[in-house]
C-alpha cells in the first residue's frame, strides 16, 4: 500500500495545468475585449486530451447558456463565462456581461486543474465584424432574401454581390451594452445600441436603420443601406461606435450602379497561382481565392483587358513571398497618363518579398554547431537569416571567428539590363560600377592566403 503511494505520488505531481498564451476578440484577435463579446483563449492543455465540440442542446439547463464543458470552465475578471467551443489548444467563450476596464484576470479550469491567470486589456467596446473563412470577407446579408453577399467564388451558386441602394445585414462583435440590457446567461438577447454606430462602405457614409442583438447572444446585427455612388469591387467597410473603430479591415463586394474603372487583383502565401485573383481570402471549399506568388500576380496584369479601366491594383497579403529571380519591369507592366499600374500591401498587413531560399534539414555536428546541404543550383550569397533576424555566416575560428577581409568587389564590364550578365556569378547590375560578382573579390594583401581556398558550390556544406 505505501509503495503504491509512493509510486503513485510523481504522476499526481505530473500532471499538467492548462497554459494559456493569448486572449483576444474573436473576430480579428485584437488583444483587448469587452462584456458580453465571443473571445478566443488559446494555449495547451486547455480541454481533455483529444476532447473538441462545441456546445449542444443538452448542454442548456433553465434556458442558461453553459458555464461548463465536459469540466472545462473559464472566469474572466472572477466572473463565469459562458463556454462555446472547446479543445486542448483553444476555447471560445462569451464573456459575461458585467461591466470591465483595464487590466482583468482570465482563468481557465480543465477538471480541476487550474491555470495560472493571463492579464487580458479590457474596455468597454471591442468592435468587429464577423467574417467569412477567417477573413476579410464580412458575413453579410441580403435585406430582402437573406442569401450571401460576396463574389460568386466566394461560395459558388450561393453569393452574389450586394447593390447599391439595397439594405444589407451585417454581423458584429464586441459593441457594448444594448437597451435593454441582457441578462445574465440568458439564451437569447435583444436590444438596440442607444446611438447607432457610423459605417462607411469605400469611404462613403452609409445609412444605418438598425443597429442591436437580435435574438443570438452576442451577435450584433447592422442593417445597412449600401450607398447609391458605392463603387464596383471589393470595397473596404468600418463601423465607428463612441470613438472606437472596428478592427482588423473588412470587406464587401458591391456591384455599383456603373462599371467599374478599377481591377483588382490578391496575392497571398496561402494562395494557389490556379485560382483566379480576384478573392482576398481562399473560398470556404478552396476552389477559388488569391494567387500563390509575385510572378503570376504580374502575368495577370499583363493579360488583363485595360480597355476602360483608371487602375489596376496588386494587393499582397501578410507574409513572405519568395522570388525566383530579380524582378525587372518592362514596358509591359506599364500604365499610362489615364491607368496606374499599383503593387501595395494588403492594409493593415506587411508582406516581404525575399530573394532567399530556404535552407532546410538541419543536423546538429557537435553543440551549436549545425550542418545542413544547400539545394541544387543554390547560388553564391551574401547574407544569412535565421528567424528573421541576420546572422554571422560561417568563420574560421577564434571568439567570434577569425574571418579574411574583402578590400573590394569584383564587377564585370558589361551593358546594364534588360541585356543579360556576362558571367552567371555575377548576376547583379550596379549602376556606375557594372555587374557585381560574388564568386570573386579583391583580398586584403596582409592576409593568410593559401592555395586550397575554393569557392562554395551549389552541394557545399554550411
Amino acid at each position: 500500500m505505501i509503495l503504491a503511494a509512493l509510486l503513485g505520488a510523481p504522476h499526481l505531481l505530473a500532471q499538467t495545468n492548462p497554459v494559456i498564451s493569448l486572449v483576444a476578440n474573436a473576430e480579428g484577435e485584437s488583444p483587448v475585449i469587452a462584456p458580453n463579446t465571443w473571445v478566443e483563449i488559446k494555449g495547451s492543455n486547455l480541454s481533455p486530451s483529444a476532447d473538441v465540440r462545441t456546445w449542444q442542446t443538452s448542454d442548456f439547463v433553465r434556458n442558461q447558456m453553459p458555464v461548463k464543458l465536459d469540466g472545462v470552465s473559464v472566469t474572466v475578471n472572477g466572473k463565469n463565462a459562458y463556454v462555446y467551443y472547446i479543445s486542448p489548444t483553444q476555447v471560445n467563450i462569451l464573456t459575461p456581461p458585467d461591466a470591465m476596464t483595464g487590466a482583468v484576470a482570465v482563468v481557465v479550469t480543465n477538471n480541476g486543474s487550474i491555470s495560472a491567470a493571463y492579464t487580458a486589456q479590457a474596455q468597454g467596446l471591442s468592435p468587429s465584424f464577423f467574417v467569412i473563412n477567417g477573413g476579410p470577407y464580412v458575413v453579410a446579408q441580403h435585406g430582402v432574401d437573406y442569401t450571401l453577399v460576396g463574389l460568386p467564388s466566394l461560395y459558388p451558386g450561393s453569393t452574389t454581390r450586394a447593390k447599391a441602394g439595397e439594405t444589407v445585414v451585417l454581423y458584429a462583435n464586441g459593441f457594448g451594452p444594448v437597451t435593454p440590457a441582457v441578462a445574465n446567461g440568458a439564451t437569447a438577447q435583444t436590444g438596440t445600441l442607444p446611438v447607432l454606430p457610423t459605417v462607411t462602405i469605400g469611404g462613403i457614409p452609409a445609412v444605418v436603420t438598425f443597429a442591436g442583438i437580435n435574438g443570438a447572444p452576442g451577435l450584433f446585427q447592422f442593417n445597412v443601406v449600401v450607398p447609391s455612388n458605392a463603387p464596383t469591387g471589393d470595397n473596404e467597410l468600418v463601423a465607428t461606435y463612441d470613438g472606437v473603430t472596428s478592427s482588423p479591415m473588412a470587406l464587401i463586394t458591391i456591384e455599383g450602379s456603373s462599371p467599374s474603372t478599377v481591377s483588382e487583383f490578391y496575392a497571398a502565401p496561402d494562395g494557389n497561382d490556379s485560382w483566379s485573383g480576384a478573392l482576398a481570402g481562399p473560398n470556404p471549399g478552396g476552389t477559388d481565392g488569391p494567387f500563390a506568388t509575385f510572378d503570376h500576380a504580374r502575368a495577370a496584369v499583363q493579360r488583363l483587358s485595360k480597355a476602360g479601366l483608371t487602375q489596376v491594383t496588386v494587393r499582397f497579403r501578410g507574409g513572405t513571398y519568395s522570388l525566383p529571380a530579380t524582378e525587372y519591369f518592362t514596358a509591359a507592366d506599364s500604365g499610362s497618363a489615364n491607368l496606374k499600374i499599383v503593387y501595395e500591401n494588403f492594409p493593415g498587413e506587411s508582406p516581404v518579398l525575399s530573394g532567399g531560399a530556404r535552407v532546410q534539414n538541419w543536423t546538429n555536428v557537435s553543440g551549436n554547431v549545425w550542418k545542413t546541404t544547400l539545394p541544387p543550383g543554390a547560388k553564391y550569397s551574401e547574407n544569412l537569416f535565421y528567424n528573421g533576424v541576420r546572422r554571422l555566416r560561417p568563420r574560421l575560428g577564434g571568439i567570434l571567428g577569425n574571418y579574411y577581409r574583402v578590400a573590394n568587389t569584383v564587377y564585370l564590364a558589361g551593358a546594364g539590363p534588360p541585356s543579360a550578365a556576362p558571367d552567371p556569378n555575377c548576376p547583379i547590375y550596379v549602376t556606375g560600377s557594372g555587374w557585381e560578382c560574388f564568386d570573386r573579390f579583391q583580398y586584403n594583401p596582409s592576409d593568410p592566403i593559401v592555395s586550397t581556398w575554393k569557392n562554395q558550390i551549389g552541394r557545399a556544406h554550411v
